[in-house]
């Protein structure tokens, strides 16, 4: 598999944020670029540059540390975050308030801003230090914080099933971009929610995981980052249900399925193709909108260089011989 370095993408030059077509209209794979860049605060920013330590192959050779080790490599880490935060602009003003009535992510952030700034007296900061040590010992702390920076304010319900995903994902087997999509399709907001997942992963791979563990969570992180392009195509999936008179909601997972497959063959993609139109009219249209969506698609949607091209060809075999007489 071909990897690219992802904390390029964020930059304004990358090939991937332009389209393949010369239309004055966004192709459907940079209207995807677009969705994945919509994020709160540096979201985006910090989450590709843990995303490109990963990616990269420079996985750390983590050794073993005693607790007290672990938690300030993981108050350093979260230092880091706030202080790019602070840097680009992005704290939200009212973090920045005393830690009255504030919640567990407001807490948090509140007092990781304040030791993060460089002029606090040695005896505040060793004050502030024991706090964030005592509020990053509390459990679910990191779904309180990354909840807070993608998704605002939000019920106790909606982070814990956030965090019963996360929680599962750090201890199974890698799974497909189908089965997470399936897991996630119907959540409201799932493209924040999804970033609460990436962004919660990609801060436990930087500090604390080890061994055969880490390799699965770069799998999983990769497989996210995937399915956060496929869910920027909603819209455009959702126009063409419309002009081919498609049941709402059933394009995206056909195509997350087919670039599912390591060798697209007709045989398989007809009958699905069949379950959704009997119109031989609108059936020729749905081919020429996959055909057209797969065209445009960012190449990160693929599993390798080839894969973009065989799923056309195939689309045009199936055009060709035509299914519905």
């Amino acid at each position: 598999m071909k990897i690219v370095d992802p904390a390029a993408l964020a930059q304004p030059d990358h090939p991937l944020h332009s389209s393949r077509q010369a239309d004055v209209v966004i192709s459907p794979g940079a209207l995807a670029l677009i969705e994945l860049q919509e994020t709160s605060g540096s979201a985006l920013t910090e989450t590709l540059e843990e995303l490109g330590m990963v990616l990269s192959g420079r996985l750390k050779a983590y050794q073993r540390t005693d607790e007290q080790t672990q938690q300030i490599q993981r108050q350093q880490a979260l230092l880091r975050l706030v202080q790019r935060m602070q840097q680009d602009g992005t704290l939200p003003r009212q973090m920045l308030q005393q830690e009255n009535n504030l919640s567990s992510g407001q807490s948090l952030l509140s007092v990781a801003a304040a030791l993060a700034v460089e002029t606090t007296g040695s005896q505040q900061r060793k004050r502030l230090s024991d706090r964030l040590t005592e509020l990053m010992s509390e459990e679910g702390w990191e779904i309180s914080l990354f909840g807070l920076l993608e998704l605002g304010t939000v019920n106790k319900k909606v982070l814990a099933q956030i965090n019963r995903l996360f929680q599962q994902s750090m201890n199974e087997e890698t799974v497909s971009v189908s089965e997470w999509f399936r897991r996630v399709m119907d959540w409201p907001d799932r493209r924040q929610r999804v970033r609460v997942l990436l962004r919660m992963m990609a801060f436990e791979l930087s500090v604390s995981v080890t061994g055969s563990q880490q390799q699965r969570l770069a799998a999983t992180l990769m497989h996210l980052r995937r399915l956060l392009l496929f869910l920027g195509l909603d819209k455009t999936c959702q126009q063409v249900e419309t002009a081919c008179c498609l049941t709402p909601g059933t394009l995206l997972p056909l195509l997350i399925a087919i670039t599912g497959e390591s060798w697209l063959f007709a045989e398989w993609l007809t009958p699905r193709l069949l379950e959704l139109t009997s119109s031989r009219r609108r059936y020729h249209r749905l081919i020429q909108h996959l055909d057209a969506l797969f065209l445009s698609m960012p190449d990160h949607c693929f599993n390798d260089d080839d894969q973009r091209e065989q799923i056309l060809s195939v689309l045009r075999e199936i055009k060709g011989d035509g299914a519905i007489t």
